[in-house]
């Protein structure tokens, strides 16, 4: 009779739990909060840049003195290596995505622009500029020349034309790299690159620079500092706003690591961490995400929320790959550290070699005067502009609430800019994957014996290990992930079918993309897709204890606690993943006709 009475009054008081949860829920996603969270959100950022720039500065001098210049010359120099991280991902893949022989080969995009006569605004990619006769020696070249201004930058070499050197040539890439660049990872380091060509002092030369007043150095640092709202903040928000309720129970992390696009062989560990500590870190990312960057920006334990941003950043980083994303957000944290924060023996390896602003004297002359007054100017332009076209991206964010009114003009504005890749929409895992797909290729000479195509970083075999790497982004990989969010079909995803040709051509720059070819170079007869859904393995210790002492266990087990659906599927164990059995089909089988051209076999 106790024990009924204590069960009961327990689940009065999840009830009530769950009763308070939603009521917050309902209040937080209704459109007026909506809008008053929005528009103060903005408020505390204009006001921040007010009270920063103006009365600080030039009214309470006694209490403000400059301490952020070191940081900014890390902040170039950070983005040097992120470039250099990204054009060496790039180079590696370029020939197998792009080359004359590769998946999407951009010859023939180049082609489709000159023919429609696109303008530069339209279609921004200086690779249309090239001979027509378009080589895969411009790829390469590309990327090497990428490399290179990345190191003149980290070097601090004629920084300022290098940063638009590197701008342009990676936004002529994402231009015409169609589904291979249509990832949130390029916007952000396009975005942020932007803002560092912006960043005085300009470097012009080796032993040239040209200073700014300091009004306009506050201003272009603020676009940095108002990216972490526009990142960390709408990031937070999307997910709250997504309708996917795992978020708000707090359950969305017991299927993140095991779902994600590229796992790491981390990621098992954290897989398998307790369900109180998933719970404890998916609070713990909505308040860093939405609640610190706002703090912030109220001056409120700054270094503090700092810390945790980056931590944040951190547990991301080594629980999954998504190339330069991380290191990118961990830069921009760094816009609201000042060079105290920066420890002593850093401070006193790389001051000598860092370039400082020696701001404009608006005293000084007539001209400087002049010249100063027409900088704070371009700099009031530059934070209106980014205020104005942040509003739409922004308020995409919430995404349940799409009928909210969006002034024409920052629409208008934000559309200006989609195509230099500048204020765009931030947002990963709004709505969370509960069950993980993989798409398997395999080949065959006689229909009868398959054999599988092993990706570098796709997962596929169950007894392999996810590769542990930073900074680079395998983008097929990454790209045929999200082919298990819809059925196969003739006419859409072209990408997908001329990688199947390649392989039934054994075009070597596609098969360099894959981690084993089982075919040694001879390309097979006949390509088929298959479909199956995986999981972490509960014990992979056990099943290397059973192959080592070569018991006859059965490897394949009714088990099934995480599927899509209700009802229980078999599974076979490996070492490190449990995968469905048998495999589904995903597309017909593919073979090439007499004619040179692809045809599936629908019978």
């Amino acid at each position: 009779m106790k024990h009924s009475k204590t069960s009961s009054s327990n689940s009065s008081k999840r009830r009530v739990n769950l009763n308070n949860i939603n009521s917050f829920k309902n209040w937080i996603l209704s459109d007026g909060s909506i809008k008053f969270i929005s528009y103060s959100i903005i408020v505390i950022c204009v006001t921040q840049f007010i009270l920063y720039t103006c009365l600080y500065r030039y009214l309470v001098l006694d209490r403000y003195e400059r301490s952020y210049q070191l940081i900014q010359s890390l902040f170039v120099r950070g983005i040097g290596v992120i470039y250099l991280c990204a054009f060496y991902s790039l180079k590696i893949q370029v020939l197998g995505l792009y080359g004359k022989d590769g998946i999407l080969p951009i010859k023939n995009y180049l082609k489709f622009i000159r023919n429609e006569n696109h303008s530069f605004f339209e279609q921004p990619t200086l690779f249309k500029y090239l001979p027509f006769q378009f080589k895969d020696v411009y790829l390469t070249s590309s990327c090497n020349i990428g490399l290179i201004l990345s190191l003149l930058v980290i070097l601090n070499i004629s920084t300022t034309p290098c940063l638009v050197a590197l701008y342009l040539i990676y936004l002529s890439f994402k231009t015409v790299g169609g589904e291979f660049f249509q990832l949130q990872f390029d916007n952000l380091l396009l975005d942020t690159g932007f803002i560092c060509i912006l960043l005085p002092p300009y470097k012009i030369a080796p032993f040239l620079s040209l200073n700014t007043t300091e009004y306009y150095n506050d201003c272009v640092w603020w676009l940095v500092q108002f990216f972490n709202i526009r990142l960390f903040v709408a990031s937070g928000f999307c997910k709250l706003t997504s309708g996917d309720d795992s978020w708000w129970n707090g359950t969305a992390m017991k299927y993140h690591w095991f779902t994600q696009p590229m796992p790491l062989s981390t990621s098992f560990y954290f897989q398998k961490l307790p369900l109180i500590v998933k719970l404890a870190s998916c609070c713990f990312q909505f308040i860093v995400e939405i609640l610190c960057p706002i703090l912030i920006f109220c001056c409120i334990y700054t270094e503090i929320n700092v810390l945790l941003l980056i931590s944040l950043q951190i547990c991301i980083l080594a629980s999954g790959n998504y190339g330069i994303f991380n290191l990118n957000s961990i830069l921009i944290c760094m816009a609201f550290l000042k060079d105290d924060n920066v420890p002593h023996m850093i401070r006193f390896v790389y001051e000598p070699f860092s370039t400082v602003n020696n701001f404009t004297n608006l005293q000084s002359s007539w001209f400087s005067m002049v010249f100063g007054i027409f900088q704070m100017g371009i700099g009031e332009m530059f934070i209106i502009i980014s205020v104005l076209a942040s509003i739409a991206p922004f308020a995409y964010s919430f995404r349940s609430f799409n009928h909210l009114r969006i002034p024409s003009l920052c629409t208008k504005l934000s559309s200006a800019l989609e195509n230099f890749g500048l204020f765009n929409y931030y947002g990963l895992f709004a709505n969370m994957t509960k069950s993980r797909k993989e798409i398997l290729f395999q080949g065959s000479n006689d229909k009868t014996e398959w054999f599988d195509y092993e990706f570098k970083y796709k997962i596929g075999s169950i007894d392999r290990i996810p590769t542990f790497v930073v900074g680079h982004l395998p983008r097929l990989d990454w790209r045929l992930w999200f082919c298990q969010f819809r059925p196969f079909s003739f006419y859409c995803e072209n990408w997908f079918h001329l990688f199947i040709y390649k392989l039934l051509k054994g075009e070597k720059h596609v098969v360099s993309l894959l981690h084993s070819d089982p075919f040694q170079g001879k390309p097979p007869k006949y390509i088929r897709c298959m479909i199956a859904e995986y999981q972490f393995n509960l014990s992979p210790q056990q099943a290397i204890q059973e192959q080592q002492l070569n018991t006859n266990v059965d490897r394949y087990d009714y088990n099934d606690d995480n599927s899509s659906n209700n009802l229980k599927m078999k599974f076979e164990y490996g070492r490190w993943w449990k995968r469905q059995v048998p495999l589904q089909p995903y597309s017909p089988i593919a073979s090439i006709s007499e004619n040179k051209k692809m045809i599936y076999h629908t019978d």
